[in-house]
C-alpha cells in the first residue's frame, strides 16, 4: 500500500500541528487497510511520519525502513525547501529536482509536469510551506527521531543515497545502535528511483528479519 502523505500527492492539505495531523492521517488510513502487523517504509520526511508511528504502536510494527529519513541530525539543506516551494515554472523547478539526484537524467518531463500541476492546487503552497517549517529552520533541522527509534525491538534499517545533497548521510557512530545503515554509492536523495533494485533487495531482507 503507497501512501501520498497529506499535503503530497493526491492527498488534501494539512496545516497547523502538521507532523501530528499527518501521523494521524496515516494511522488512521493503515488502520483500516492493513489490520494486522505492518512493514513500514518510509523516504526523507515520510521517514520521520512512519518512526513516529511505529513508536506509537510497537506491537504492530513488525520492521521499519527508512531512505534517508529527516531527524537523525542536524544537517539539511534548507534552501532546497524553500526554492522547491518558490518554483512556479518548469526551469527553475527542474534546477531545484536536480538536487535530488546523483544523476539528473532520472528526472522525467512526467516528474516536472506533475509536481508543477500538484504545487498549483489550492491550498497546497501553505500546506508544502507548513512542512518545510516543520522540518528545518534556519540552523538546520527541527526534528529528532533517535529516541523513537532506539526503543524499537523490530528490525530498522536505514538506506541512504551517499551523494544526498538534501538530508546529509549522518554520522554512524551518533545512530541507535539497533539501527542498520545500508549508503548506497552513486546515489542521491532519491534511492528508490536511482537504485530501485538495491532499494527494493534491502527492503525485502529487512522485512525477512522480522520472521526469523
Amino acid at each position: 500500500v503507497a501512501v501520498d502523505l497529506p499535503g503530497h500527492g493526491a492527498s488534501s492539505p494539512v496545516d497547523g500541528d502538521v507532523l501530528a495531523k499527518i501521523v494521524s492521517a496515516v494511522s488512521a488510513a493503515v488502520r483500516d487497510l492493513a489490520p494486522g502487523r505492518l512493514h513500514l517504509v518510509g523516504h526523507s520526511f515520510g521517514g520521520a511520519v512512519a518512526a513516529r508511528i511505529a513508536a506509537a504502536q510497537p506491537s504492530r510494527v513488525a520492521s521499519l525502513t527508512l531512505i534517508a529519513p529527516v531527524g537523525l541530525s542536524r544537517q539539511m539543506s534548507r534552501d532546497f525547501l524553500v526554492d522547491f516551494i518558490a518554483a512556479e515554472r518548469r526551469r527553475p523547478l527542474l534546477n531545484v529536482l536536480e538536487r535530488l539526484f546523483a544523476d539528473p537524467a532520472k528526472i522525467t518531463n512526467d516528474m516536472v509536469e506533475g509536481t508543477l500541476r500538484f504545487k498549483r492546487l489550492e491550498g497546497v503552497p501553505e500546506a508544502l510551506t507548513a512542512i518545510a517549517d516543520t522540518i528545518a529552520g534556519q540552523d538546520g533541522q527541527l526534528l529528532s527521531i533517535r529516541e523513537p527509534l532506539a526503543g524499537l525491538n523490530c528490525p530498522v534499517m536505514l538506506i541512504w543515497g551517499e551523494q544526498d545533497q538534501i538530508v546529509p548521510v549522518p554520522d554512524a557512530g551518533t545512530l541507535p545502535a539497533n539501527l542498520t545503515l545500508r549508503i548506497l554509492p552513486d546515489t542521491g536523495h532519491m534511492p528508490q528511483m536511482e537504485a530501485s533494485a538495491t532499494v527494493n533487495q534491502a527492503i525485502l531482507e529487512n522485512i525477512r528479519k522480522a520472521s526469523q
